[in-house]
């Protein structure tokens, strides 16, 4: 493991021995406050695939917003690490009445599947009713329980 500075940031190199017999020098590059671009993780050659924001919880613990491309499977989906996303489009949100009904319904069947495949010990999301009154709240309570399924 080698760490070297960039101007406004540093670089971590990971030397790997491959199971196939082949090795490789995997590079991850951290840009200063908190942004991060990460090589891809089925290692295949090329440009990082994925970008992360790390934010602070506390003096030693950070959380880490990932997003990471993914290939088009030969169905032509794009998979998001098992959750069905067919439904789902993030923009809904930003169409008036949509929004509402995405916020209301469409969220909170996602983070119930993410819920369940994390083994948190209540599956199930938020009600609709805390969703309806506190929307940011309760995917909040959710997200937190996704992200530590035991507490």
């Amino acid at each position: 493991m080698r760490f070297d500075e960039l101007g406004a940031g540093v670089t971590y190199t990971a030397h790997r021995d491959l199971a196939d017999g082949r090795s490789m020098d995997r590079v991850s590059t951290w840009m200063l406050p908190n942004v991060m671009f990460v090589p891809d993780v089925a290692m295949r050659p090329g440009r990082p695939n994925g970008i992360g924001v790390a934010v602070p919880v506390d003096d030693s613990h950070c959380r880490i917003l990932m997003s990471m491309r993914s290939p088009v499977t030969p169905d032509g989906k794009r998979p998001m690490r098992g959750l069905e996303a067919e439904n789902f489009k993030p923009w809904h949100m930003f169409i008036p009445l949509l929004g509402i009904y995405f916020l209301w319904v469409k969220v909170p069947e996602q983070v119930g599947k993410a819920k369940q495949m994390a083994g948190s010990r209540n599956p199930q999301a938020s009600g609709i009713v805390l969703y309806i009154f506190l929307s940011y709240y309760a995917l909040a309570k959710d997200l937190n329980e996704v992200w530590s399924p035991q507490s």
